[in-house]
């Protein structure tokens, strides 16, 4: 399996993608997707922030030494860190001990229900959505007797040779494994969606 340079929000989307459409007004897709939208706002501080810099270094008729700019390799992995850090997402408790919660971000188990559907035949993971259990105050709940999730909903695209209940049982158990071998996380409710069918 290659792997891919590009970091992926939950939707599928990578990070570049959203910087690349930053001057522009979101998509339709844009609007109702929380990662995209989250990712835009973080860049668009960022890109504010750096044109204010520029700005008042033009005022001020400053001309940074050479030696001050950050090589290519620097950027580069200060841009890495910004992406990983914008793909982590929320961190969701998978379970409690005696010392507190241990946290899991929500990418990593959008990664690890992709993966799940994925495997199914004549099935393609297009959106993953991860709903974590709250308490009444809001807040995520750490009671160790409930689950740690109240739904994973899985938005797919089918082969038109498989039949959507045996696609859907197959990706609600695969889920439900992976969750519990990997992180020990109970998914709750397992919800698939099919958005599309295509020609295998």
């Amino acid at each position: 399996m290659a792997i891919d340079e590009h970091p992926r929000l939950g939707c599928g989307r990578s990070i570049d993608e959203v910087w690349q459409n930053i001057d522009r007004p979101p998509d339709a897709h844009e609007l109702t997707c929380d990662q995209c939208r989250a990712a835009r706002a973080s860049l668009q501080t960022l890109r504010s922030v750096t044109a204010r810099h520029r700005s008042l270094e033009e005022t001020a008729g400053t001309d940074p030494d050479e030696s001050l700019r950050p090589r290519a390799r620097v950027r580069e992995n200060v841009l890495a860190v910004a992406r990983a850090e914008v793909r982590r997402g929320r961190r969701i408790p998978a379970t409690v001990t005696e010392i507190g919660p241990v946290l899991v971000s929500e990418q990593a188990l959008v990664s690890l229900v992709r993966l799940a559907a994925d495997s199914v035949p004549g099935v393609r993971a297009r959106r993953i959505d991860i709903t974590p259990r709250r308490r009444l105050d809001g807040q995520l709940g750490y009671d160790p007797e409930a689950p740690v999730l109240d739904a994973v909903t899985c938005r797919i695209a089918i082969s038109h040779t498989v039949t959507v209940p045996r696609v859907s049982a197959d990706i609600r158990d695969r889920v439900i494994a992976v969750l519990s071998r990997h992180v020990s996380v109970d998914p709750g409710a397992v919800n698939i969606v099919v958005e599309d069918v295509y020609d295998a």
